[in-house]
């Protein structure tokens, strides 16, 4: 779903984050890391993850969620490669990166103290390990009995 580029603009971002925000092209499932995703500095990210948990628009909220997922998406990269398997594709490890991105992202809360990028790698890396240890198995077992 394509968003708006006005809602980008009512972002707490600086508008060089915010223009390459918009150009990020959306159609690719996995934008390459070297497209032009903003690093965002440390006071940016705790910003936009107030300005997500407190917003009550819901489309801001997507708008900010998007936001969020792009700017860490280089973690997920990461550590998708750093745990690449030979017995898991890569996309599927990068696509279970983002879910735990996402999760994370919804659950990261930044009066806590903790940094973004700590909170975030942990969720990622662990729904990559959870999709190594059970997508090579041709019966699906349960999480509790590894």
């Amino acid at each position: 779903m394509p968003l708006d580029k006005q809602l980008y603009q009512r972002l707490p971002l600086s508008p060089h984050h915010i223009q390459a925000l918009i150009t990020i092209p959306v159609a690719s499932p996995y934008p390459i890391a070297g497209t032009g995703i903003p690093l965002l500095p440390l006071p940016d990210h705790l910003t936009l993850f107030r300005f997500y948990r407190d917003t009550p628009d819901p489309e801001m909220k997507q708008v900010a969620f998007t936001a969020l997922t792009l700017c860490n998406y280089r973690l997920v990269l990461t550590w998708a490669m750093k745990l690449n398997s030979l017995t898991v594709p890569f996309r599927e490890l990068v696509s279970a990166g983002v879910d735990g991105l996402q999760h994370g992202i919804t659950l990261y809360d930044p009066e806590t103290g903790n940094r973004p990028s700590t909170y975030l790698s942990w969720w990622i890396r662990n729904r990559i390990m959870l999709e190594r240890r059970t997508a090579h198995h041709l019966i699906y077992i349960p999480r509790n009995i590894f």
